[in-house]
């Protein structure tokens, strides 16, 4: 696999000339830009599927069941269990917080009410309450 080079004042003309641009024309580009990447949610998901692994993984977090005496190989995924969720039938490890949440919704769609819906959402999420800050004590 050969690398491509640019010399540096190429680089820094490029970043000039996006910089320049209008946030929605960011937008369409950045958007075009993702959809051009090989790897989609749908190839994710069926993916996903095919692997013996994941596929138990994301069974045993849908019904919030795991083996009492797990084997190796799924141990270790129990163990970052409270880390994880399944969006569209696609593991995801971490979590964004609700302001991200928001942002990332508002990168691709809009409504009068997003902000509303994503925060019921988010009331309703059991991943979203247990990565939510704790109140500070007084």
């Amino acid at each position: 696999m050969q690398q491509e080079t640019s010399p540096s004042w190429e680089i820094l003309h490029r970043d000039a000339l996006y910089a320049r641009k209008s946030r929605a024309e960011r937008t369409i580009y950045q958007s075009a830009a993702v959809k051009a990447l090989p790897v989609t949610r749908k190839t994710t998901e069926e993916e996903s599927r095919k692997d013996e692994r994941v596929s138990q993984v994301i069974w045993m977090l849908r019904t919030g069941t795991w083996p009492s005496k797990p084997k190796e190989q799924i141990n270790s995924w129990k163990a970052l269990s409270h880390e994880m969720s399944v969006q569209n039938g696609c593991l995801y490890f971490g979590h964004p917080g609700m302001a991200r949440m928001k942002m990332l919704a508002r990168g691709y769609v809009y409504w009068t009410d997003i902000n509303r819906d994503i925060e019921e959402a988010a009331r309703h999420c059991r991943n979203c309450q247990e990565a939510a800050k704790m109140p500070k004590k007084t």
